[in-house]
């Protein structure tokens, strides 16, 4: 004959759920962005330095809730009801967060769920002369207009024009900004603020000579606190300021090598090239190693070097030539010669002990 067993009652609960996270991000100063709420969001992007309240409402009455960290580090979590836990993070890198809640039931989330945090890095400004955008010659009464575009992901806090006028000290100007593409960040935080500004030389007021240099970049410093000491350059340009007269261009000439204009004109372009190498090396010191910074000076120090002796035998050319022609109107050209042959011996003493920014001042001296 069948017997029954005992008659037991079972009563399945229901696992705690997150029905939604919401999001709160307060931007750090630099970005100047306005504080934005997602809804229903769980994934974090944002500007290093973001501090984010989390708010996540679940499906039942809670007894306990945290937010891990990276897996290891426990927020501060609080139940500001039932059904709703918040926590605050602050975006430094690349990480994650889960959320672990217990029901008054003592019934965890046995799988909570990840978030994704992705930690955007300020980037630097980008700057471009964008006129004349070249080395350019000009006449001593013109105008030289120089126009500037500089992008950045927030803002910059300023822009400087940095110029020299041969070996005299460098000048700045502080330009103004211009914004012309401003983005509203709270849309979309990948849009780029491009600003827009500019500076008219007037050679004339500099009492320029035919022959002077005018060496001339642009720095822009980051809105971002910390990146503040560090100002990103455009490339450097120059201003050779040229003569009126044509009897100045066929006195030149005399000096080139070959007895045309173009030898002078390739030991001036030279100049530059080597000019412009030491100012890039130099501007990039402190991400050079020891050998990489030996190495560029090296290459540096030899062209200086054959450029050097390149000078040497136009300037003997030349000499040969007033000699034998009985003429003495190379006389200004020898003694023009001659000074930038005895700076770039300075220089090339720099360059062997790697002091560039010394050899840069020798430089400026050098006028062919």
């Amino acid at each position: 004959e069948d017997e029954l067993s005992d008659i037991y009652e079972v009563t399945v609960y229901d696992a705690p759920r997150i029905k939604r996270v919401d999001l709160t991000y307060t931007f750090p100063k630099y970005t100047k962005l306005k504080t934005k709420k997602e809804i229903d969001g769980g994934d974090i992007w944002a500007p290093e330095g973001t501090t984010v309240r989390i708010t996540a409402i679940v499906d039942k009455p809670l007894r306990e809730a945290r937010v891990m960290l990276g897996g290891s580090k426990k927020l501060t979590t609080t139940l500001t009801a039932d059904t709703v836990l918040t926590a605050f993070l602050k975006v430094t890198h690349d990480t994650f967060y889960k959320i672990h809640i217990t029901d008054t039931d003592d019934l965890p989330n046995f799988s909570p769920p990840e978030y994704y945090i992705h930690a955007l890095p300020d980037q630097p400004p980008a700057v471009t002369i964008e006129k004349p955008a070249r080395d350019i010659k000009a006449s001593m009464l013109e105008e030289v207009p120089v126009r500037i575009t500089v992008e950045d992901d927030y803002d910059v806090s300023s822009l400087r024009l940095v110029y020299t006028l041969n070996a005299k000290p460098r000048q700045i100007i502080e330009l103004p900004l211009r914004r012309v593409a401003k983005v509203e960040h709270n849309v979309e935080l990948n849009k780029i603020q491009e600003f827009k500004s500019g500076h008219l030389f007037y050679l004339e007021d500099m009492e320029v000579q035919p022959g002077d240099f005018l060496t001339y970049f642009v720095e822009a410093r980051d809105n971002h606190e910390g990146r503040n000491k560090q100002p990103v350059s455009s490339e450097i340009f120059f201003i050779e300021v040229r003569p009126f007269e044509q009897d100045f261009f066929r006195a030149l000439s005399q000096g080139g090598q070959g007895g045309g204009e173009g030898g002078l004109g390739r030991l001036s372009q030279t100049q530059k090239d080597i000019f412009v190498a030491t100012w890039k090396t130099e501007q990039k010191r402190d991400n050079f190693s020891d050998d990489e910074l030996e190495e560029a000076a090296d290459a540096i120090l030899e062209s200086q070097t054959n450029l050097k002796n390149m000078t040497e035998q136009a300037l003997f050319q030349m000499q040969q030539r007033s000699i034998l022609s009985g003429k003495s109107n190379s006389a200004d050209i020898t003694k023009h010669y001659t000074k930038a042959l005895d700076a770039m011996e300075r220089a090339i003493e720099h360059l062997g002990s790697q002091e560039l920014a010394d050899a840069l001042r020798d430089r400026k001296s050098t006028r062919l």
